[in-house]
């Protein structure tokens, strides 16, 4: 029996990314896991086009991390698209980075309001604040994009008296 808590599940985080890139007009896909997954995908081919662009979450390591009083999450955040357009292939890569610097805005402000998080002692780390690294056909399938790192803490109780022992 699982234990009603004011914390935030990794399950329940993954979720609310899957929405908001469900929800959002300018993502078509949304995957998570390790980044060897994504990279599969584009080196065997095993892509369609009309998933970019993606919103892809990558295990960060470490994953979770636990200190007195609180746990962590961590990020990588990959917002990707494909360059179709080989004549104008500059214009078109920063017509691809603008457009994820934006989604990523905007995912920053999906996580401040959505209500898992406002109703819970969760917070995004350093306010949100991240750097986002580019990339430019790094893949067989010239996908351009960004990747930024995201940690997500929340408070936790140590406490043995709220574990589920008989």
């Amino acid at each position: 029996m699982a234990l009603i808590t004011n914390q935030v599940t990794y399950r329940q985080l993954i979720e609310m990314f899957e929405q908001f890139s469900s929800d959002h007009n300018e993502l078509n896909s949304f995957g998570y896991g390790a980044l060897d997954a994504l990279i599969e995908s584009a080196t065997e081919g095993n892509w369609d086009y009309n998933n970019y662009p993606k919103l892809y979450i990558v295990d960060d390591t470490p994953l979770v991390e636990f200190s007195e009083g609180q746990q962590v999450f961590n990020f990588q955040v990959v917002l990707c698209g494909i360059e179709f357009d080989k004549d104008s292939k500059r214009l078109y890569e920063a017509h691809i980075k603008s457009d994820m610097i934006q989604v990523y805005q905007d995912f920053l402000a999906f996580l401040r309001i959505e209500p898992q998080i406002l109703t819970n002692d969760v917070l995004i780390s350093n306010n949100g604040t991240s750097s986002g690294t580019s990339f430019i056909e790094r893949f067989d399938d010239n996908l351009v994009g960004l990747v930024f790192n995201l940690s997500i803490k929340q408070a936790i109780n140590l406490n043995l008296c709220a574990a589920p022992l008989d």
